[in-house]
């Protein structure tokens, strides 16, 4: 079975490295963009088993690009989850209004991570 690709998008590079050690060493293969256009065009592109956001980006921030994602039939069905240092209700609830599948406060644990990515991925697959 083909190890499944996780697209982050984060600005943020230490975000970014943490991210993405933390997700190849549990086995993922990870493609990154660093704003949310660019993830945006990623999605279509490589059709990823999920996209991890952070909120605060430049160009396109997290939240519009979940809501442009989930308006387009094409990449609607790609789960999304928030992982970003927003950790008011109103953030968390606006993100699960648009469709996240998850939303994880930074800072984290690895292991909470992991267990969040691999619940979407599994509810994800089958779903399909």
């Amino acid at each position: 079975m083909a190890r499944p690709t996780v697209l982050i998008a984060d600005d943020d590079a230490v975000s970014m490295y943490l991210l993405r050690h933390c997700l190849t060493t549990a086995g993922f293969d990870v493609l990154c963009a660093h704003d949310g256009r660019e993830a945006l065009r990623l999605m279509g592109q490589d059709n990823p088993a999920l996209v991890i956001l952070d909120v605060m980006m430049p160009v396109m921030d997290g939240l519009e690009l979940l809501r442009h994602a989930k308006a387009n039939p094409d990449l609607a069905a790609i789960p999304v989850m928030i992982v970003t240092s927003r950790e008011q209700d109103s953030d968390i609830l606006e993100a699960l209004k648009l469709g996240a599948a998850g939303y994880l406060v930074k800072p984290f644990m690895p292991t909470e991570l992991l267990a969040q990515v691999a619940r979407i991925i599994v509810e994800q697959r089958r779903a399909a």
